[in-house]
């Protein structure tokens, strides 16, 4: 866990959006591409303003986990209709978790972490 600019940031694996059902909003400080794995991505409860701004979850059948991409000041490429954060710095992120939710039921094939429960609970309890 680090913080960054006042948020405090826990990293977590992509598949585990599901589990912060308890938490309104989340926020995504990072998103780094490596060409070799999905994209790693750190997510926080919400703990400042962010940058609104819509997800795009793409399946990979390869890992068993979903790839992440994030729409920020980044224009949409309308053809794959997917946002391309190879050649950009971090940026927080502020995603409805309704918005997750609906990626989310397009992905059955994610991988299930069973420990989450507990994480959404902690960050639930730091929140307040």
């Amino acid at each position: 866990m680090t913080a960054l600019d006042g948020i405090v940031v826990r990293h977590m694996p992509i598949p585990t959006w599901d589990y912060l059902a308890d938490i309104p909003t989340v926020v995504m400080v990072e998103a780094a591409f490596r060409a070799d794995s999905p994209y790693l991505v750190r997510l926080a409860v919400e703990r400042q303003v962010g940058v609104d701004a819509p997800l795009d979850v793409l399946a990979e059948g390869l890992t068993g986990r979903a790839e992440c991409a994030a729409l920020a000041a980044w224009p949409l490429d309308e053809e794959f209709v997917r946002w391309d954060l190879r050649a950009a710095d971090p940026v927080a992120l502020r995603v409805p978790r309704a918005l997750l939710a609906w990626h989310l039921e397009s992905l059955p094939e994610i991988a299930r972490e069973p420990d989450w429960d507990a994480f959404a609970r902690t960050c639930t309890e730091e929140a307040s």
